[in-house]
């Protein structure tokens, strides 16, 4: 799916790391660790496209899609909770969008034929519609705030109105729905109290797709990687095994 080439990366003239290589397939769930500073949340802004690198090579298969959580408190604003969460769903949120446009030319038009025309079109739309679990959504997105910790009651309060800590969980929310190819997290779990911390382990050792996560949280990241990367003295070096995997072969 992606594979990361003897990369070489500088930071205010310090080396941050040189020579990586990894791969990333299907379902890979790989913890990335390593001193503060020595360039994990770089190599994430690296695979996303947002920091060039100084050498290397980076290919990313068509059409994957990343999801990032950052580490720092990402500001909300203009929607409610449950809109906010929403708003991962690009893709059916767009053909909903569509279809609304649809019925409303549809309500309009007399001509049989045109009519005929819009309902095929309608239809084709109604099916993909349904494919993505577009039907299901809105339940999916109350799913998983309240797995995050937010009761019913907050789902229509304003993103302006939270903590820096419950906005966190908000743009979490968002990226689970979203779905995408692969999850990049950034210490997940730091605003998150016991049950929320346990639903989002559950939430992700089920979760169909590919994940790269950052984490000092070790029982976390034992229960849910099955292959571990360190940084450490400008090099990448994995372990083909969970945190409890690495520590023996560190040991």
């Amino acid at each position: 799916m992606i594979t990361l080439q003897n990369l070489q990366k500088q930071f205010s003239g310090k080396i941050l790391f040189k020579d990586v290589s990894l791969q990333i397939g299907v379902r890979d769930r790989i913890g990335l660790i390593g001193p503060n500073g020595s360039g994990k949340t770089t190599l994430f802004r690296i695979i996303l496209g947002e920091e060039p690198i100084d050498d290397g090579e980076i290919l990313i298969a068509k059409g994957v899609r990343f999801g990032y959580l950052p580490q720092e408190v990402i500001p909300l604003k203009g929607d409610t909770v449950l809109g906010e969460v929403l708003k991962g769903a690009e893709n059916i949120i767009s053909l909903e969008d569509k279809m609304k446009i649809l019925e409303e030319e549809f309500s309009s038009i007399q001509d049989p034929k045109e009519q005929e025309k819009l309902a095929k079109e309608y239809g084709k739309l109604q099916e993909r519609y349904a494919i993505l679990g577009g039907y299901g959504l809105e339940a999916e997105a109350k799913q998983i705030l309240r797995g995050l910790g937010f009761k019913e009651r907050d789902f229509s309060r304003r993103t302006e109105e939270l903590s820096g800590g419950w906005l966190m969980r908000v743009a979490l929310g968002k990226i689970l729905l979203q779905s995408p190819d692969l999850l990049l997290l950034d210490e997940p779990t730091n605003y998150l109290d016991l049950s929320s911390l346990i639903w989002l382990e559950e939430f992700l050792i089920n979760y169909p797709g590919a994940m790269i996560i950052i984490s000092h949280d070790r029982v976390f990241l034992n229960h849910l990687v099955n292959r571990i990367a360190e940084i450490e003295n400008e090099q990448l070096h994995l372990y083909s095994g969970n945190y409890d995997f690495y520590m023996k072969e560190k040991a």
